[in-house]
């Protein structure tokens, strides 16, 4: 019973390493979401970033369910398709 007991420690730690990874590769791909709306030249259309972070959201469900994300739209700055 006690050998089980350690097996079921490791495998929690094991488990709970992989979904910091995987939070973590989240988390950057939010990042390079959040670089190309400020960065020159970057993706600045409402749309396309929610598109972006949905793309994201469904690379990493395990992850993504716990986030909220808000985008607000800069009046000044938003472009409107023709």
């Amino acid at each position: 019973a006690e050998d089980r007991r350690r097996v079921d420690v490791i495998i929690t730690q094991k488990g709970i390493q992989l979904l910091s990874s995987i939070e973590k590769r989240f988390e950057e791909q939010l990042q390079k979401i959040y670089t190309a709306i400020h960065k020159k030249g970057g993706v600045k259309n409402l749309d396309k970033v929610h598109q972006r972070i949905g793309r994201a959201k469904e690379k990493y469900p395990s992850v993504g369910q716990y986030y909220t994300i808000e985008v607000t739209a800069d009046k000044k700055q938003t472009r409107q398709q023709k």
